[in-house]
């Protein structure tokens, strides 16, 4: 079944002009290597539901392979959600981005003004340059478990800095539930598409770390499919059963509760918006 999984997934990069194999070699062939020992957090211990297999890799996200494959892995994510329709993996990210951006910043008009912003379970930096993007104003700070995930975000910040002259985008080797953060330091959390790969006890941590890391007023996002959409609802066995192989606690998240773990943990104003047919954002303030 995993295999199956990761083959529908080339066979869409194939198909659709995601430039896997040209990223994968370049980053291969780039000094990402020399960057981990800087990014590495050695004294990390690495709960025992991350060291499972995902997405078909054996080491989970802890391999080198998982991590310069990931982003074209996210650009076939997108397309999928608009699978019906002949557009770019340009267009397909561009559209994901613009509609997580909508709800986080709509949102954002009823919370305190965003100056620090952490990205929790940032991955290769994908969605942290998104919120970047959204609030150009603050800093910005990306956080996961993986330092070799962590290890090319670094790279494409080193690669781009010019692009942000006098910013820039920090990375953090720690967990989303034991950050070592500062309490009240910052005015976003975001977690975007990190909760499905949680059993739900981490996922009641997390919520539970955002609220002790945000100031009062801040607010908390947290973006992944959405268990009430008609397409995921009406997803074909076959195609769930190819799901479920490749993310081992997908069904405690789709059955959990979310927006019951953001009230039960103290946030306000609990929204539910959805950003496409199959994604949603839960979203609420600590008051």
């Amino acid at each position: 079944m995993k295999i199956m999984a990761k083959g529908m997934i080339k066979r869409t990069a194939e198909k659709k002009g995601v430039p896997w194999t040209r990223r994968y070699e370049d980053l291969e062939a780039s000094e990402v290597y020399e960057i981990f020992p800087e990014i590495e957090n050695c004294s990390v211990e690495y709960p025992s539901y991350y060291t499972l297999q995902f997405h078909g890799y054996e080491e989970g996200n802890l391999n080198w392979k998982a991590a310069f494959e990931v982003e074209s892995a996210t650009d076939v994510m997108c397309l999928r959600t608009w699978r019906d329709e002949d557009i770019t993996p340009e267009v397909a990210t561009t559209r994901m981005k613009n509609n997580i951006a909508y709800a986080v910043l709509e949102y954002s008009k009823s919370a305190r003004a965003v100056k620090d912003v952490l990205d929790v379970g940032c991955s290769v930096g994908v969605s942290t340059r998104w919120l970047a993007e959204a609030f150009p104003s603050a800093s910005c700070t990306g956080l996961d478990l993986s330092p070799y995930f962590l290890s090319v975000a670094e790279l494409v910040e080193r690669r781009t800095a010019d692009q942000r002259p006098g910013r820039r985008i920090k990375y953090m080797h720690a967990k989303a539930e034991a950050t070592g953060l500062p309490s009240k330091s910052y005015d976003l959390v975001n977690v975007q598409y990190v909760v499905h790969e949680c059993p739900a006890e981490a996922t009641v941590n997390i919520v539970r770390e955002a609220w002790r890391l945000l100031r009062p007023g801040g607010m908390l996002a947290v973006i992944d499919q959405d268990p009430r959409s008609r397409t995921l609802q009406n997803l074909p066995p076959l195609l769930f059963t190819l799901l479920k192989s490749t993310e081992p606690w997908c069904d405690e998240y789709l059955t959990m509760d979310l927006e019951g773990v953001f009230e039960s943990e103290g946030f306000k104003n609990v929204a539910y918006v959805p950003v496409d047919h199959r994604h949603r954002s839960i979203m609420g303030i600590k008051r």
